[in-house]
């Protein structure tokens, strides 16, 4: 959907991804020049996430760089200096936001969540292939009873309405070709986003705990600040999480 209707203008237009998981939807926005905030609470698929942008912006900043010698002209960027300026001149990173925190009706709060670093990683504290209160049976194999952590969560209005949130950083300072501890050169290639004027699509999948996400999104709704909304519905999964909060 955003290939087919490009930002090559680079109007302030966004596009937001709820529970995520993977890089792939994120990237493929950033790169038809779309400012794109992509949320994930989980952070073991979060790490996966950053590990998944770092490999594809490489790519493009080797790409960028081979067409450039080929056109013989000086890349050298000196003022985001060094002999990594190649990387930080990719195009993509200064349109990617990430946020590790849940999605829901209000920002601040900390919330039960289970993980297992999967597609099924969810809000609350269920077994969700039964579809009851608890945790996972012990016939299931460690990889799929996962864990039930702490997460941070975040309303959606105040991204979209009132720039009260601020993404996570990208820890590109500890990426091995950028050199630990190296803040200006991760401004340089994540600087903060612009305000969001306008959401192009909105994408929510939130294994049943999207009641909650469009709480925390009513505003915006009512000020029709967003063009498109996709959400998956899951009638059961919302019943057993609305039962817990």
């Amino acid at each position: 959907m955003a290939e087919a209707h490009r930002n090559d203008d680079e109007n302030n237009l966004v596009v937001i991804e709820v529970g995520a998981q993977s890089a792939r939807q994120c990237l493929l926005a950033a790169q038809a020049k779309f400012h794109t905030h992509c949320v994930e609470p989980s952070p073991k698929s979060f790490k996966q996430m950053q590990r998944e942008i770092y490999r594809e912006l490489e790519v493009e900043a080797a790409a960028a760089a081979a067409a450039a010698a080929a056109e013989n002209v000086n890349t050298n960027n000196h003022d985001r200096g060094g002999e990594n300026s190649e990387i930080l001149t990719t195009s993509s990173g200064r349109f990617i936001h990430l946020y590790n925190a849940a999605a829901g009706s209000e920002s601040g709060k900390t919330l039960d969540f289970f993980t297992t670093g999967g597609t099924g990683d969810h809000v609350g504290e269920f077994d969700m292939w039964n579809m009851k209160p608890g945790k996972m049976p012990d016939e299931f194999p460690p990889e799929k009873r996962g864990e039930v952590i702490k997460v941070p969560s975040i309303k959606m209005d105040d991204l979209i309405l009132y720039n009260k949130v601020q993404p996570f950083e990208l820890q590109i300072m500890n990426h091995p070709k950028l050199g630990k501890g190296n803040k200006k050169k991760a401004k340089a290639f994540f600087p903060p986003p612009p305000k969001i004027d306008q959401v192009f699509a909105l994408k929510i999948d939130t294994q049943g705990f999207e009641p909650s996400v469009f709480s925390g999104l009513s505003e915006s709704i009512e000020q029709h600040k967003i063009q498109y909304i996709m959400t998956e519905y899951w009638p059961k999964g919302m019943d057993l999480i609305g039962g817990q909060f």
